[in-house]
């Protein structure tokens, strides 16, 4: 009376490996990994022959082997919401999602991300990591951007909100000098271009001031 062979296959995903008796002709499948070889957040990707699996593994067994696992990382689907706008996209296992994972076309112009909230008020902030399919809200803020402003050799910076008509109120007050007030601001070193429009980015504005006067009655 005959049986079929079986052979020791030893199983590789990286440092670790466990072994399993397969009989002779098998073509090797997923199902045939011992069970808890492969990690959480992650699935089979391929049989190899070698550790740095790039040769794969072909034909059945005949003998005793070792077989070296690829694998890939599961990805779930996260769908952010802001407003009434929502966008889908697949992000890894174990990912801790962060501003830079929100697509860019859900962040209109002038706003940044505050935070990332598990519920449509973002009262519950988001913790963890990405482990199932779920739904991300995202709470956004007007953008600040950082203006240098600029008297003669002396600087210095101010974050100014998206969308704001600089004026004389904006300059730092450390950077006007007693009896000097601000006369205009500028884009250029020169101060001959009037600055306009709104702020939109990081920027230079160049001061221009002029010596205060003061009325003196003289009585005789």
């Amino acid at each position: 009376k005959l049986e079929t062979a079986e052979y020791t296959v030893t199983f590789h995903v990286g440092e670790n490996s466990d072994t399993a008796d397969i009989a002779y002709g098998t073509t090797l499948a997923s199902t045939d990994i011992p069970a808890g070889l492969i990690p959480e957040g992650k699935l089979f990707d391929g049989f190899y022959t070698d550790a740095g699996c790039t040769t794969a593994l072909t034909g059945t067994i005949t003998g005793e082997t070792d077989v070296y696992i690829a694998l890939e990382t599961i990805q779930y689907a996260i769908t952010f919401h802001v407003d009434e706008q929502e966008e889908t996209v697949d992000i890894d296992y174990g990912t801790t999602l962060t501003a830079a994972n929100v697509p860019a076309t859900l962040i209109p112009t002038g706003k940044t991300v505050e935070g990332l909230y598990t519920d449509e008020d973002c009262t519950e902030a988001l913790t963890g990591t990405v482990t199932a399919e779920g739904d991300v809200y995202v709470n956004l803020e007007t953008a600040q951007y950082t203006v240098t402003f600029h008297v003669g050799e002396n600087s210095d910076t101010a974050d100014i909100a998206y969308g704001t008509t600089l004026t004389t109120a904006n300059v730092p007050a450390g950077l006007i000098p007693a009896g000097k007030e601000v006369e205009g601001l500028y884009t250029d070193a020169e101060c001959t271009v009037a600055l306009t429009g709104t702020v939109t980015e990081a920027t230079n504005v160049y001061v221009k001031l002029a010596t205060i006067e003061y009325t003196i009655t003289f009585h005789a």
